[in-house]
């Protein structure tokens, strides 16, 4: 079923998408040549640190959060510099980004890079083709909607066992073999909410197109993300998350990175999405109704 999803063979370890990242760059680093990082957002910026802890060389392309990448300052890097591979994320969640690979896996191709994607968030929220992707990382939690602990690296090729990689990063060791310990239970449960596919591809994007729409006056950050939205924070609603706590509703905004940015995220892959979706709206108008009421009443 993981290959039919991305026509890629996949290579499962028992840990978090951060442990699928660490082992998809533990074979970009077997290339011993240098790369590219692009970076949108704080998932993007976790790549770079990720490889700057195993001394990977590389330049970084960074753009604001929550701003599409600029595929023609790519391509002029990717003419100027020596780089041999790419790396970036597919869904940036922090921002509600999706990056569109297409064009610049195209762009790979045509100059024999190897493009690498991380798609914690995206995977199992959209369908996906990873044509002329060399790498690309998924895990079981996330938009798939299951239980998180599964680790996953799908590749293009065949990978042989490197003894310069720790073992438990060694993808070698798991293209023909179950090499450690792995829980029965989180792959019962994977494998349990991969038959709600493709059909659940559907049910996520018509929640969507609710809650796009029941959000359409919201400030939000970036558009094209298909599971979630991220909202800037404002006068208006600076208490909102707070008062949605204590009635609760729990909006996402407890990361570092969206408290300094004053930022929060509303999601739709929980298994009872619309019905808890239909009780927020009417706590959101009540919630409203009474700070506008506030607002004229203060400013009689």
């Amino acid at each position: 079923m993981l290959e039919e999803m991305t026509e890629m063979t996949p290579h499962l370890l028992s840990g978090s998408g951060t442990l699928a990242n660490e082992a998809m760059l533990g074979q970009i680093k077997r290339l011993n040549s240098k790369g590219l990082i692009l970076v949108n957002g704080e998932f993007g910026k976790r790549l770079v640190q990720q490889a700057q802890r195993l001394s990977m060389e590389f330049e970084v392309i960074e753009e604001a959060w929550g701003q599409a990448f600029q595929m023609e300052k790519i391509a002029r890097q990717l003419e100027q510099e020596n780089v041999s591979w790419v790396l970036m994320a597919h869904g940036e969640t922090s921002t509600g980004q999706l990056n569109d690979f297409r064009i610049l896996a195209d762009t790979c191709k045509q100059r024999n890079v190897k493009l690498c994607l991380d798609c914690i968030s995206s995977f199992g929220a959209v369908p996906l083709s990873l044509e002329n992707v060399w790498l690309a990382t998924a895990t079981s939690g996330k938009a798939l909607g299951t239980l998180s602990g599964v680790a996953i690296v799908f590749s293009s090729h065949k990978i042989d066992p490197d003894d310069n990689l720790p073992s438990y990063l060694d993808l070698g060791l798991y293209a023909t073999d179950v090499p450690f310990t792995f829980s029965a239970s989180l792959l019962e449960s994977m494998h349990r909410a991969l038959k709600a596919y493709p059909a659940r591809y559907e049910r996520l994007k018509q929640r969507f197109i609710q809650m796009k729409e029941d959000t359409k006056d919201w400030p939000n950050l970036a558009t094209g993300y298909p599971t979630s939205r991220t909202f800037k924070i404002i006068e208006e609603t600076r208490f909102l998350v707070e008062d949605a706590h204590l009635s609760g509703f729990e909006l996402h905004c407890a990361s570092n990175y969206l408290k300094v940015r004053q930022l929060f995220q509303v999601s739709c892959i929980q298994p009872e999405f619309e019905k808890d979706w239909q009780h927020f709206l009417e706590f959101h108008d009540v919630y409203q109704r009474y700070h506008t009421k506030e607002k004229a009443y203060h400013e009689e």
